[in-house]
């Protein structure tokens, strides 16, 4: 579930309008350190609010090999089992 949150655009679910993450936002902004904080947070934020079994406690950004590529990396823990997390998620912009 947290790679649909992440790459679901909010608004485009017809019955949960709030659904998703603002990732696609930021699209065609500067790929520099203020973008970079900004997605973080967006992605953060999706993920507090629709995903409560996940507690993060590391989130970080890579660049694909790719142009329009990218990656999310979490690491946290899983509030109903306890045990530790980790996971990439892809990231694909501009028909990659």
């Amino acid at each position: 579930s947290v790679g649909d949150i992440l790459t679901t655009p909010v608004g485009s679910r017809l019955m949960r309008r709030s659904y998703g993450c603002d990732l696609f936002e930021l699209i065609d902004k500067p790929l520099n350190d203020a973008t970079a904080l900004e997605a973080k947070a967006v992605a953060v934020m999706a993920l507090m609010r629709w995903e409560p079994r996940l507690r993060l406690t590391r989130i970080g950004l890579s660049m694909g090999d790719r142009p329009g590529q990218a990656f999310v990396d979490l690491e946290g823990y899983s509030t109903v089992s306890d045990a530790a997390v980790s996971l990439r998620v892809p990231l694909a912009f501009g028909g990659v």
